[in-house]
């Protein structure tokens, strides 16, 4: 089983009226604690967590932060879709979209091998797997974020800087 870590690389405040949102960039680390790039798709990351000040608990900022950027992964990254396979093959075809996927994915489904993970991206319409379907059909794959570990220090970190009760 492939062990991915997903950990921030950096943390930046951006103010919006009345609120803030957070800027996160961040990666993919494989087992051996490589960063885990394909070389047709960049698996790192850069996206905005919106805070509002009205839900900033007193205190647990860390806490906090984690959970709303732990919702931000599994909202991006974890999506059910349709798809056509071959048996003993391990190339997905006839997806409607592989925007949001990125190699280092979990996916779960009928027929598929347990600890099967997204190997490539290999164009708009089709993927690569870690291990091969046993049958052919169409049939429906999930893609999940489920089994990463995710890396929140660099979260605990800006939390240590900044006090968000007075922002």
């Amino acid at each position: 089983m492939a062990n991915f870590t997903y950990k921030y690389l950096s943390c930046t405040l951006e103010y919006i009226p009345n609120d803030i949102s957070i800027k996160l960039t961040s990666y993919l680390m494989d087992s051996y604690d490589q960063i885990y790039i394909d070389p047709n798709t960049l698996a790192i990351d850069t996206f905005v967590v919106q805070l509002y000040k009205s839900s900033f608990p007193i205190d647990s900022y860390a806490n906090y932060l984690s959970i709303m950027a732990g919702n931000a992964i599994s909202a991006k990254y974890n999506k059910t879709i349709g798809s056509y396979c071959v048996a003993n093959s391990n190339i997905i075809t006839k997806i409607d979209s592989t925007s949001n996927l990125i190699p280092g994915l979990y996916v779960y489904g009928t027929n598929v091998p347990a600890d099967t993970t997204l190997l490539n991206i290999r164009d708009t319409k089709s993927v690569e797997l870690s291990k091969p379907l046993t049958v052919t059909e169409t049939t429906t794959l999930t893609f999940t974020t489920n089994g990463w570990v995710i890396d929140y220090s660099a979260l605990t970190e800006l939390c240590t800087i900044i006090e968000f009760a007075n922002l």
